[in-house]
């Protein structure tokens, strides 16, 4: 598809240009007004040119012009967020922000970012999230540890869905595009009485994967992702009301992609038939309080969450192993079938203070309790590597989280135009994990039942102090310090079970997070411009290594260091026309190998997936029409374009992904009611890897591909 290379962003960028207003006249002179933007970034309502460090802020109305259905795709629109992943649902998923995160994370548990929907913590290794019903998205850069707890060394992403309203109202959606992509979105809010509201979204979404099987040319597998939320709103008076809400993900046919590297067209992975799959099933309850107390708000949030995952794959990919040393496939080179079940019950009581309130104060404590079972079942290797773990009829690993934390922050002005931030959360976390293993007919393993058991608990302070100084109405500039403090655990994986020893806890992870920047607002609001320069400097950060031939694996932990600054500009040219742009340069690196290390890594070496420049741009246009009956419909366009410079794929650094430009159109006329529109996505057909592994022992380098230019339609309807 070269030639899309060459038209596809000439016509795009036509569309947008020849969108010429009917008149000069017609232009308004109160475009420039941008309202205040109002973010929960320290978990109580704030402008968020007061909130003493970076938050990127994705609304409702970005998240549906973007297209942006995933976690991923979220990511993607915020330069600075790193991420990697398999394909599959996320528990292939690695987050880090502006290069601070796991270099290769050791378990699902992995809590360098954490996700926060509607106050509940789900860890980003273990959440299937669509962008269902959602009201904003709030990406707070920096340690948050101090108010979001569950360590959230590099960041936290909060995400806020819609509340039920005492109105009658909807809409539906539905696209269709190309490899059989579909998706179909509907929301129903009512009020059921004077004082109760109900509000019910639900979506239906699938493709055919753009993986085809090596050996069938079929489509690898047929993902599909169900996602619904039902939530009842009761305003028990003018101070206190309840939420509660109920959420159930569904997906099928996902898979852990990976093949040789670099890809063919179409891209292709060497498994046999029906071996490839991961499905997923979450189910969440979760009740909010809200009282107005006069001197402050309440707030109680209570969830619990059960959850399963059930996933078939192969741990050698044909081609990748004839084309390195190995030199040929096993007999039975799959499958491997794995299971993942966790619960987890939360609850959070807070205090913060009132929008009016000269001091700005939040305060409170959490409790959180995690139950998660791992299994692997079914793989049988009689030649290749006997011996190996998964070699077994039983191999079942068991992991408990209770964690119990008292917080607080506030913000207090000490002058006229200069201002103090101080706060600070002590944690207590107690782990432990079980391990049972019986090895199957096929492994010689002496050793022919393992039972073992550890624990460990730990004690830590998290914090963050900073000054913020008021130019004038338009310009705050601050300064903050920030500590954070990833907990310590146990892999999933180990291979020590099978010399009957336990595989050792990979040390907590420490940061030390310092961030200057300013917030500003320009001809009357209609320019916003913030930037940012950040030095991040973590000791004792996870690693999680793994050598083939051996098939032995251990958590380790490495030093790493960033530095690196970023901007922000959201501009409203005119009362038609809005251009958002980011771009972000994080020189990331790991600065410290401990001795005798089991990895292939060097001091020096470029953190995976973290690239120097990043950057997003989008422009939006509108343009009204006039028809003959004098009604009206509204013609709007949205550009959107991301890059990622070249990038190490692992640790080792031995292999590079190139740069990429992403293009995206999206094309719509409609009215207040109903639109019809059309979409590109990645138009320019770049080859984006999300994933990879150097060549060497197992076989030539392997990667994931994203799927390359897709075009289709869309429509919807509000009422």
């Amino acid at each position: 598809m070269s030639y899309l290379k060459i038209y596809a962003p000439v016509v795009a960028l036509m569309v947008l240009v020849l969108h010429a207003p009917l008149s000069p006249a017609e232009e308004t002179a109160e475009y420039g007004l941008i309202d205040e933007l109002v973010v929960t970034a320290r978990r109580a309502p704030e402008n968020v040119k007061d909130v003493p460090f970076t938050v990127n802020l994705i609304d409702f109305e970005e998240i549906r012009l973007n297209r942006l259905h995933s976690l991923d795709e979220l990511f993607r629109q915020v330069p600075g967020v790193e991420f990697s992943t398999f394909g599959a649902t996320s528990n292939g998923l690695n987050v880090r922000i502006r290069g601070v995160g796991a270099i290769a994370g050791a378990s699902r548990d992995d809590t360098s970012v954490i996700i926060y929907v509607d106050d509940v913590p789900q860890p980003v290794g273990f959440s299937t999230i669509g962008t269902l019903d959602m009201e904003s998205v709030e990406v707070l850069k920096g340690p948050q540890g101090t108010l979001f707890g569950r360590n959230s060394e590099g960041g936290a992403v909060q995400i806020v869905t819609a509340r039920p309203v005492f109105e009658t109202a909807g809409y539906l959606r539905g696209e269709h595009g190309e490899d059989a992509q579909f998706r179909a979105v509907g929301m129903y809010n009512t009020a059921v009485t004077d004082n109760v509201a109900a509000r019910l979204a639900l979506s239906y979404e699938g493709e055919d994967s753009h993986i085809l099987n090596f050996n069938t040319s079929t489509p690898l597998t047929t993902p599909r992702n169900l996602n619904a939320r039902g939530k009842l709103r009761w305003d028990v008076n003018e101070e206190v009301s309840v939420e509660f809400s109920s959420t159930h993900v569904r997906t099928r046919n996902f898979a852990f992609v990976y093949s040789l590297y670099p890809q063919t067209e179409p891209p292709t992975m060497d498994a046999p038939p029906d071996t490839m799959d991961n499905d997923r099933d979450i189910d969440q309850w979760n009740l909010r309080v809200f009282a107005d107390l006069g001197f402050a708000d309440f707030t109680s949030v209570t969830a619990y969450s059960d959850s399963e995952d059930r996933s078939t794959g192969i741990l050698y990919e044909g081609r990748v192993l004839r084309s390195g040393p190995v030199g040929f496939v096993p007999i039975d080179y799959g499958p491997v079938n794995n299971l993942f079940q966790r619960q987890f019950f939360n609850q959070e009581l807070r205090l913060n203070s009132t929008r009016d309130s000269n001091v700005f104060w939040v305060a409170g404590v959490s409790f959180y309790d995690d139950s998660s079972r791992y299994e692997t079942f079914g793989f049988v290797d009689p030649f290749f590597f006997p011996a190996i773990p998964l070699n077994a009829d039983l191999n079942e690993r068991k992991f408990d989280t209770t964690s119990a934390a008292v917080f607080g922050e506030a913000t207090y002005p000490i002058a006229d135009k200069l201002a103090i931030t101080g706060g600070v959360r002590y944690t207590w976390e107690q782990k432990d994990f079980a391990i049972a293993w019986m090895p199957n007919a096929f492994n010689p393993n002496p050793l022919r039942s393992v039972a073992l058991d550890q624990d460990f608990e730990d004690y830590y302070l998290t914090g963050r102090v900073g000054l913020t100084y008021d130019f004038d109405d338009d310009v705050t500039v601050y300064g903050i310090y920030s500590r954070g403090y990833k907990g310590g655990g146990f892999a999933e994986r180990g291979s020590n079970v099978a010399r009957g020893l336990l595989d050792p806890p990979y040390k907590a992870s420490k940061a030390n997070s310092y961030e200057v920047g300013f917030k500003s607002t320009f001809g009357d609001g209609a320019i916003r411009v913030n930037g940012a320069a950040f030095f991040n400097d973590v000791a004792d950060d996870h690693i999680f290594t793994f050598d083939f031939f051996t098939q032995i694996t251990a958590p380790e932990n490495f030093d790493t260091e960033t530095i690196g600054f970023e901007l922000e500009l959201d501009w409203q040219v005119t009362d038609s026309l809005e251009l958002q742009g980011a771009v972000n340069y994080t020189d990331a690196e790991i600065a410290g190998v401990p001795e005798n290390s089991f990895a292939p890594v060097e001091e020096g070496n470029r953190i995976p997936n973290s690239p120097y420049w990043s950057a997003s741009a989008a422009l939006t246009h509108t343009h009204p029409l006039k028809l003959a009956d004098g009604s009206g419909l509204t013609l709007r366009s949205r550009l959107s374009y991301g890059y990622s410079g070249a990038r190490q794929a692992t640790p080792a650094n031995n292999l590079l992904f190139d740069r990429y430009h992403k293009l995206d159109l999206r094309i719509g006329i409609g009215n207040d009611r109903f639109e019809l529109y059309l979409w590109g996505d990645n138009v320019l057909d770049e080859d984006i890897y999300t994933a990879g592994f150097g060549g060497g022992a197992l076989g030539g380098a392997s990667a994931t591909i994203e799927r390359g230019a897709s075009f289709g339609g869309g429509a919807s309807f509000d009422f």
